[in-house]
């Protein structure tokens, strides 16, 4: 009889090897059936301001404790119903939504310190009427600020430079 040099033994240990290996698979099986059975489905809004009071801005009475859902950019829903969603939820309670406000007459000669004061008291827009800073290049930096949403910053209209001198108001 010939034995070779690797014996019987390497094998029982391949044997056992497996069976643990099964074992293992056995015992993980549960928990990665639970974790597929878990929900991970996306949430249904972006956003929702809950319990706030509305103010619209069409002239309408008073919406109170209103739910706000927001999908993307845009206001999706607006309603009382008990909400289902559990996440990327602002309470509102005792606190107010109204529109962006429009500030119709504005001179800045420091839009990086003045436009985030904007948008702190509500102002999303502005008009620039001119001031010391009429130029192309300063007025574009204005609307590029204004049209991007990294920075807190309103939407910029503005007088044209061609109506306006250097530190006056548009004629």
């Amino acid at each position: 009889m010939i034995v070779c040099s690797f014996g019987v033994y390497p094998i029982i240990l391949t044997i056992k090897a497996i069976i643990d290996s099964m074992k293992n698979l056995i015992l993980l099986l549960p928990v990665l059936f639970l974790l597929a059975c878990t929900g991970t489905e996306k949430a249904e809004y972006d956003l929702i301001i809950s319990n706030v009071n509305l103010i619209d801005g069409t002239g309408s009475a008073l919406q109170e404790n209103v739910n706000v859902h927001v999908r993307g950019s845009k206001i999706v829903s607006i309603n009382r119903n008990p909400l289902t969603q559990i996440e990327n939820i602002i309470d509102g309670t005792d606190k107010f939504l109204i529109p962006g406000l429009f500030d119709c007459h504005v001179h800045t000669s420091d839009y990086q310190k003045d436009f985030p004061r904007f948008m702190h008291y509500g102002v999303t827009s502005v008009f620039i009427t001119g001031g010391d800073h009429c130029t192309n290049e300063y007025y574009a930096e204005m609307r590029k600020r204004g049209s991007q949403f990294s920075i807190p910053a309103p939407r910029v209209f503005h007088t044209s430079q061609h109506f306006t001198m250097e530190g006056r108001h548009p004629v």
